[in-house]
């Protein structure tokens, strides 16, 4: 009888020894979280970048959209037309922040319904666009925009021409992002893209 009962303490013990083995430790379960936290951020930083992104790419498309019916505008009449008083006039006025929608066309803007530019119902961002005849030069653009525009002299633009402005704040801190085009140069200004 002594012997049964030592083969049953060994085998409670052996089975003790397996189900220990089974289990995490401490340790292993906090380096579990640590990855896991550290994969998160990651992925909350790549999803804010690609919002900031397709911000960027619907400024830009609303720049695109503005310079077409522009040029259709000028098809038609031989002139761009200046719907802004100047480029500090933003459509709609209220400028959306921190990834909040306006309504595009909601005041009945007269001047912006002639343009008629093919801008979706909710816009992230506010436009402005100016123009003028030949050998006239464009005016000031915002004054909080710290990006160096310059526009070539009056003198050398013999052709009509427009100015498209574009202002937002994609990420609610405040900072708003600048994107200009301009008739007369291929290039788009930009200022805090990235915010």
């Amino acid at each position: 009888m002594r012997r049964a009962g030592l083969c049953l303490k060994t085998v409670t013990g052996t089975r003790r020894a397996l189900h220990a083995g089974r289990g995490f430790t401490l340790a292993e379960l906090m380096i579990v979280v640590v990855i896991m936290g550290v994969l998160a951020s990651l992925g909350t930083v790549a999803f804010r970048r690609q919002m900031n992104q397709s911000k960027k790419t619907e400024a830009l498309a609303g720049l695109r959209a503005i310079g077409a019916a522009q040029e259709a505008f000028r098809a038609d009449n031989s002139v761009y037309f200046n719907v802004s008083a100047n480029l500090s006039t933003y459509y709609p006025p209220n400028t959306p922040q921190g990834g909040t929608q306006h309504f595009w066309g909601h005041t009945g803007e007269d001047a912006w319904l002639r343009l008629a530019p093919e801008i979706p119902q909710l816009v992230s961002f506010c436009y402005a666009t100016t123009a003028g005849l030949p050998f006239s030069q464009p005016g000031n653009v915002d004054s909080n925009i710290s990006v160096s525009v310059t526009w070539p002299a009056a003198a050398t633009l013999g052709e009509p021409w427009y100015v498209v402005a574009a202002r937002g704040d994609s990420d609610g801190d405040g900072e708003m992002a600048y994107f200009i085009a301009v008739s007369f140069d291929s290039r788009v200004y930009q200022q805090d893209i990235d915010e």
